[in-house]
């Protein structure tokens, strides 16, 4: 038994337990604060229900196959979402060039039969076996998400789902949307603020939240707003985690690499006070307050097509 075999068979059943029970009221806890924040119920519940089956659960089982033999349930699910984002992207951009939300079912749902279907696949996903974890690796990583909190508290400060006051959204808010927008009725043609001009852009992130929108139905500002920053946190350090608890086989290296990445930002130990973590929903304060000029208004007309309607602020 090599040493690696036995690193992987750490853990009990009862420290599993532990483990995922502290994750889930975790994951639970970011997503009441969203709830609590406007988000409403009805969305949250159907942008979990359409990740967890259009992405999550293809992706699981491309890992699952992939993998080798002993694994972890936390892997599954980190890696399924890793994957399930790399099967959304491609379904989302053939959906948005269709202008139908057909293939944004179909393919991640094809991914699914032909894993279930193919038997040499279909023995790999089955025979893929859970290893069990330590009890405290969980309230760890529970606790290490808290380090996202200042950061997702100005976020959601920043930007309301509606207010009967008038506000300053942050200075990207609306033309990520726009971008979101474009993928999810029109694919990566163009750029949505711009006629005419290429897309050249990152826009995978911009697919992901089409993705969710056109699989259950949210608007596209609940995933931008409040859905995406509520579960980052969680898929962030787990998946971290994963990453070095794959690498090395042990529970402590994965705590630790999720540690650092939270923890230490920047190379240095105050990190956690900016805007220097892996999680990142937009651009330094400084960003905006340095441009003041450059924080304008953009519309989104029922098409999706992004307009200027405003006037710089500041």
């Amino acid at each position: 038994m090599t040493a690696r075999t036995q690193a992987i068979r750490t853990g009990s059943g009862l420290g599993s337990l532990i483990t995922y029970a502290t994750l889930l009221l975790a994951l639970l806890g970011w997503m009441t604060w969203a709830v609590m924040d406007q988000l409403p119920i009805g969305s949250l519940v159907k942008a979990v229900a359409a990740t967890g089956v259009f992405q999550v659960l293809p992706g699981a089982m491309v890992w699952r196959a992939i993998r080798p033999r002993n694994g972890w349930l936390l892997e599954d699910l980190a890696m399924g979402f890793a994957m399930g984002f790399a099967i959304a992207v491609p379904a989302q951009t053939i959906a948005g060039l269709m202008h139908s939300r057909i293939p944004a079912y179909v393919v991640p749902l094809l991914f699914v039969a032909v894993f279930a279907a193919v038997p040499v696949l279909r023995r790999r996903v089955l025979e893929a076996r859970w290893s069990p974890l330590p009890w405290w690796l969980g309230p760890a990583l529970g606790l290490m998400t808290l380090a996202a909190y200042p950061q997702t508290e100005w976020y959601f400060k920043q930007n309301l789902l509606w207010s009967d006051k008038p506000w300053t959204p942050y200075i990207d808010t609306y033309l990520h949307q726009a971008l979101a927008a474009q993928i999810l009725t029109r694919g990566p043609v163009s750029w949505p603020t711009v006629a005419g001009e290429d897309l050249g852009y990152q826009w995978f992130a911009h697919a992901w939240m089409a993705h969710v929108t056109a699989t259950s139905g949210v608007p596209l500002d609940h995933v931008l707003m409040r859905f995406l920053p509520a579960i980052m946190p969680i898929v962030a350090v787990a998946s971290i985690a994963v990453l070095g608890l794959r690498l090395s086989g042990s529970p402590g290296v994965g705590a630790l690499s999720a540690a650092f990445s939270m923890l230490v930002g920047s190379g240095q130990p105050w990190g956690l006070l900016g805007l220097q973590l892996p999680i990142t929903p937009c651009r330094p304060p400084s960003a905006s307050a340095s441009r003041p000029w450059s924080r304008w208004c953009w519309c989104l007309p029922p098409d999706g097509a992004a307009k200027h309607c405003g006037v710089p602020s500041g």
